[in-house]
């Protein structure tokens, strides 16, 4: 739980979702449980269809979103969400913070730095990038549940733009999820996911793969569970995981040579210890970050909050003086 100043513990008062597949889906009821409105827009008729059964406003179209919203989620694809920004920016939307929860970060950061990637007026749309560390194999809104991002990571990428209320806001909306607020930098973003969740997931394509060129699937259904772990997400959908694995190809790249120079080092003929390999247990130090009370956090404030997360820390604490504020963190 995040002990929050009480100026910055209410959740926005107006939460947009536009795209609804899993994880806007899952946004989108987790507010209807929690007896929340939401106003969302999906490009699909039929989806807008049973948004409106669920219980969510539905809106014209995703600027009608933002006009209506403090808060508003971007839950489309990576390659979508420059454009989406771009064009949110373009039809003239004010005052309100815009959040995506795509898996890869680089592009979205390179796309944008060019066009002036947020407005420093606090009265502008700001934009900031965030993740959460939750999934399914299945797609689509009818796959999404109310409590996918209970106890979940939350990533929050902050910028020097950013300042102190609209953090509290973002804090609060991943709070109301029921997750645990964090923060990493674009880069460690990238090489963490790459490591944590899209190698896994070109392992298991690969792994499937292999086994229909070796013939042998039908005898897959012979296997334990170790075989059903390891292609546990292999049937996750395909033309996103071809737009995630795309938009990471680099640190994607890094961690599979990586595990390929661990997997041809490893003795076969028994002569490796074979002792199980135990992780570090030592827990950091909690750290404390001071922000700024009024205006930008800053370019050091922003690397000071990201650096936090390459220890694995959370966010549990935000105290708001005249002068400053301090956050704290914790493993």
């Amino acid at each position: 739980m995040v002990d929050v100043h009480p100026d910055l513990s209410a959740p926005p008062a107006s939460i947009g979702v536009i795209g609804t597949g899993l994880i806007g889906g899952s946004i989108v009821r987790r507010l209807r449980a929690l007896g929340r409105d939401v106003i969302a827009y999906d490009h699909d008729a039929a989806v807008r269809g049973r948004l409106a059964d669920a219980g969510a406003r539905v809106a014209a179209d995703a600027a009608d979103v933002a006009r209506r919203c403090e808060l508003v989620v971007l839950a489309v694809p990576p390659g979508s969400v420059a454009t989406l920004w771009s064009e949110l920016l373009a039809a003239d939307v004010d005052d309100v913070t815009v959040i995506d929860v795509a898996s890869s970060k680089g592009p979205i950061a390179a796309a944008l730095r060019p066009v002036g990637e947020v407005p420093s007026s606090s009265g502008d749309a700001v934009f900031v990038a965030t993740h959460p560390m939750a999934g399914r194999v299945e797609a689509g809104f009818d796959a999404a549940l109310d409590n996918l991002f209970v106890d979940a990571a939350w990533i929050i990428v902050p910028h020097a733009e950013i300042d102190v209320p609209r953090l509290g806001q973002i804090v609060a909306f991943i709070r109301q999820m029921g997750a645990r607020p964090c923060f990493l930098s674009v880069a460690d973003h990238e090489r963490f996911t790459a490591v944590a969740s899209h190698l896994p997931h070109l392992l298991a394509f690969s792994y499937r793969k292999m086994l229909h060129a070796l013939d042998a699937d039908g005898m897959a259904a012979f296997a334990g569970g170790s075989l059903g772990d390891v292609l546990r997400v292999a049937d996750a959908d395909p033309p996103l995981w071809r737009e995630i694995l795309a938009a990471n190809d680099g640190e994607i790249a890094r961690a599979r040579d990586a595990l390929i120079g661990e997997m041809t080092a490893f003795p076969l003929d028994g002569t490796a210890p074979g002792d199980r390999l135990v992780a570090d247990d030592s827990s950091p130090t909690p750290a404390a970050v001071e922000l700024p009370s009024k205006g930008p956090i800053g370019a050091r404030g922003a690397a000071e909050l990201a650096d936090t997360g390459r220890t694995g820390q959370f966010l549990v604490d935000i105290v708001v003086a005249d002068d400053a504020v301090t956050c704290t963190f914790a493993p």
